[in-house]
């Protein structure tokens, strides 16, 4: 039974390391939520150990939408699995989803370059009745407040340009040298990048 006393609990059968996601958790950018992926300085929980490179800078991102409601959003090439469902974000397939609610017993899962080294979370949400309940609604309310107040101080500094267009939110000072441009990635057929293709959507 998932009752928020017993929450820190750990299910049998699990791994040995668990991420609490809490409202009140100071994240890189809280108008995003959770990120997950292999830029450290992007993600709040960063994967580094990913020699073929299946993991996006910025994977996919788990927040919580304006009715309250866990959501896993994916940003990535290779996708995620939620419940057995793909989804990716970086897609041609416009048909493809891109997010799905989480629940408790959610599984969360990325095919790495092998079966053992894929990544798999198990979702674990509390039961929430009488006090807990109400502490999660305080709890909510304060946070949409902090984002509400974000995203109003972001439109404050988003300002149209002189000539009345939409403002530029990359423009680069003149006399500035063009950025290195990153390695190639040369997708394969199925999408993905690496040898064991047989795997992979």
């Amino acid at each position: 039974e998932h009752q928020a006393d017993n929450f820190q609990l750990a299910p049998p059968n699990t791994g040995d390391y668990a991420l609490i996601l809490r409202l009140s958790t100071l994240v890189k950018d809280p108008l995003q939520g959770f990120q997950f992926g292999r830029n450290a300085s992007r993600c709040d929980v960063c994967f580094s150990n990913d020699p073929m490179k299946r993991l996006s800078n910025v994977h996919f991102r788990i927040y919580v939408n304006k009715y309250g409601v866990v959501m896993l959003e994916d940003q990535s090439t290779n996708g995620t699995f939620v419940d057995s469902n793909l989804l990716r974000g970086k897609n041609p397939n416009d048909k493809m989803d891109v997010r799905r609610t989480l629940s408790h017993g959610s599984k969360i899962k990325i095919l790495m370059h092998s079966e053992q080294q894929d990544l798999e979370f198990l979702v674990r949400i509390p039961k929430r009745e009488g006090e807990y309940d109400r502490a999660w609604i305080r709890n909510l309310e304060d946070y949409f407040e902090r984002i509400d107040d974000l995203q109003k101080e972001a439109a404050e500094t988003v300002v149209p340009t002189p000539g009345g267009g939409h403002p530029d939110l990359f423009s680069s000072p003149k006399n500035r040298p063009p950025p290195a441009q990153p390695p190639k990635r040369i997708p394969l057929p199925s999408g993905t990048t690496q040898e064991n293709v047989d795997r992979f959507p």
